[in-house]
C-alpha cells in the first residue's frame, strides 16, 4: 500500500512555531495549527481550477489523508475526491 504524502505546514505557521524554542521536537502541533487555519484546502474545485495551479490541487488532494476510510471526517470537496478512481491518474 503506497503512503499518501503528507500536506506540508503553511509557511506562517512554520515561521511562527520556530520562534518559539518551547515548540521544537513536537511538529505535530504545527501541523495541526496550520491543518486548522489552511482555508486554501476548502477551495471549491472549480476555482482551485482556475487558478491553474497543480500544487494548489496536490495540497487539497494530500489534506484528505485524515478523512480516508476509519476517520472521523463528514463529507467534504476534499473527501470527494478520495472516493474518485481516476483523480490523479489522467
Amino acid at each position: 500500500m503506497a503512503v499518501s504524502p503528507v500536506t506540508p505546514p503553511l509557511l506562517a505557521i512554520v515561521l511562527v512555531f520556530r520562534s518559539r524554542p518551547e515548540f521544537d521536537g513536537i511538529d505535530h502541533v504545527t501541523s495541526a495549527v496550520s491543518a486548522y487555519v489552511d482555508s486554501s484546502v476548502e477551495q471549491p474545485l472549480h476555482k482551485a481550477c482556475k487558478f491553474g495551479s497543480v500544487a494548489l490541487l496536490d495540497r487539497i488532494w494530500n489534506s484528505t489523508v485524515d478523512l480516508e476510510p476509519g476517520g472521523w471526517g463528514l463529507w467534504s470537496v476534499r473527501n470527494l475526491l478520495r472516493s474518485q478512481k481516476l483523480y490523479g491518474k489522467l
